[in-house]
């Protein structure tokens, strides 16, 4: 971004927004007690009551996938293609990457083009990159080589990278992609795509906080994306919302922080796609509706126990056709599968270990071995508590 005080950037991007019909009722301040890291965040402007909206971004304001030119939807598909006959990777390992490598595309585009509309926005973006994301991709990358997975286990913001750039090279041979630039856009993507696919501006300069402290909760409709406050606020209160359910793990590698307060595991029941069955009312449809084909991470109460909140169980078991057999077996399978990835990470971690046993590790690696082996122990406890292999679930599976 271009050199600029942020505070000046955000007033500007506000006037942007205002001119499109979009709402903002916050200030952008510099001076906040620091926490979760963080100095500088949205507070309130004037009282807000559940519902009403903190910030509204117009969609025009809003940098998309979707809305992206034929030319570079296809460019993706090509260099995918290209990509994975060229390394031989295992293409179920693909996931999103079409929809972030055109994203990225359309970020450095516009980030490029003087006259863009998105201007004010990228002026509000941090102007240096923080170490632990500029490493982390090829870090990971060089974890997965060495133990000889690089067929069916790689980094996806390594591999992005290497895809928005080569989308760089076919769509404008003249003035390609820089490594430096396509690195840019995906650390700025792995910490700011919080509404699928998209980079909505002023959202993510509100910071995240887990409840109670969390005052808001992003909506997103056709016209719009919003953070819309879901209890009272009132005038000069920081303006938090929970940028992800997801345990500190995964919180530190998408935002480079991690929170004592967080009430999430890192484990987690990848729910199946919403099931095409009159079996399941349309009230029960709709409470799952957030369910379906997403990641749903396990709870941690103050005690240290793990669970499954309720709502999400009897969702898992509306999916089996109400069969909690099925689902029960669909759930020992999820827990021996967290087993095996907390395995392959603490396997990893060894070299981290060592160092904290001798005293030399950093308190940010000390507390990743703390929740890798908090992990292994909720994988295990998980498994004892279900039961056996083809036995009917106990009151463990239920209490559970």
């Amino acid at each position: 971004p271009e050199d600029s005080s942020r505070l000046v950037s955000f007033e500007a991007l506000k006037r942007a927004i205002l001119k499109y019909g979009g709402v903002v009722a916050v200030r952008f301040v510099e001076n906040l007690p620091e926490e979760e890291g963080a100095r500088a965040g949205l507070i309130a402007s004037q009282a807000l009551q559940p519902g009403d909206p903190a910030i509204t971004i117009p969609r025009r304001l809003i940098i998309s996938s979707k809305t992206a030119s034929k030319e570079v939807q296809e460019a993706s598909q090509l260099v995918i293609k290209q990509y994975f006959e060229q390394t031989g990777a295992n293409e179920s390992t693909m996931g999103s990457l079409p929809d972030a490598s055109v994203l990225g595309t359309v970020f450095i585009q516009e980030m490029r083009r003087k006259d863009s509309i998105h201007r004010e926005y990228f002026k509000t973006l941090p102007h240096q990159l923080p170490k632990t994301y500029v490493a982390w991709p090829k870090l990971w990358q060089t974890v997965f080589n060495h133990f000889g997975l690089e067929k069916n286990q790689m980094h996806f913001d390594r591999v992005l990278i290497d895809l928005i750039v080569r989308m760089g090279k076919l769509l404008d041979p003249n003035k390609p992609f820089t490594a430096n630039e396509a690195l840019a856009i995906v650390v700025f993507m792995a910490s700011r795509r919080f509404i699928g696919h998209s980079m909505v501006p002023g959202l993510d300069l509100a910071n995240h906080g887990f409840a109670p402290k969390k005052n808001c909760k992003a909506q997103c409709g056709d016209a719009s994306c919003s953070l819309v406050a879901s209890r009272p606020v009132s005038v000069g209160e920081e303006i938090l919302w929970e940028y992800k359910a997801i345990g500190n793990l995964r919180l530190l590698a998408a935002f480079g922080f991690i929170s004592d307060a967080n009430p999430y595991t890192s484990g987690v029941v990848s729910f199946p796609p919403h099931p095409q069955t009159s079996k399941i009312s349309f009230e029960t449809s709709e409470i799952c509706a957030d369910y379906f084909n997403e990641e749903v991470p396990f709870l941690r109460n103050a005690s240290g126990k793990t669970f499954l909140e309720a709502t999400a169980m009897q969702c898992l078991v509306a999916s089996f056709d109400g069969s909690e057999s099925k689902a029960f077996e669909y759930f020992r399978y999820t827990c021996h599968h967290n087993r095996e990835k907390v395995a392959r990470a603490w396997k990893s971690a060894q070299p981290m270990a060592t160092e904290a046993n001798k005293g030399g590790l950093h308190h940010v690696g000390v507390h990743i071995l703390d929740e890798l082996l908090s992990e292994a122990s909720f994988a295990d406890s998980c498994l004892e508590r279900l039961a056996g292999k083809g036995g009917p679930p106990g009151k463990g599976g239920l209490e559970l």
